[in-house]
């Protein structure tokens, strides 16, 4: 007997994908991934927030203040579609989910805002090496 329901493996290997495809700007690959999840059943809230994960994980102090609008609209379109009612939610043709994807995947800096998150408060707290942060100065 199998210790993993058959399916199991499925939704986890079609978020990871759908993961690599937003963060490389394929928008109609990741529309494409995002529908067959949802086809299949598995939950909303799971693939918004694999988008939400992409598109914050992208660090804003890199570019202008200009282009920090994708992180806000791509967290505002996310909200919206897990908002929405299941019939309109599903089967991945919604334009919130596709915008989502979209804005996701246009935010194309190197640098994670975790990374960069993460240093402030280390120097808030008085750290002065961020990559170890289990000593204090």
């Amino acid at each position: 007997m199998p210790s993993t329901p058959v399916g199991g493996l499925i939704a986890a290997s079609l978020l990871r994908t759908l993961e690599q495809v937003v963060r490389s700007g394929d928008s109609a690959g990741a529309q494409a991934v995002a529908q067959r999840y949802l086809q299949m059943g598995h939950p909303t809230r799971a693939l918004a927030g694999v988008i939400a994960s992409v598109a914050a994980g992208r660090d804003s102090s890199a570019v202008s203040w200009t282009s920090f609008h994708p992180l806000v609209l791509t967290a505002a379109a996310v909200e919206g579609y897990l908002m929405l009612p299941e019939a309109l939610a599903a089967g991945g043709q919604n334009p919130l989910l596709l915008a989502a994807i979209r804005l996701a995947g246009e935010l194309q800096s190197e640098h994670l805002l975790a990374t960069s998150v993460q240093s402030a408060i280390d120097q808030r707290i008085g750290w002065t090496d961020t990559a170890d942060s289990a000593a204090p100065r």
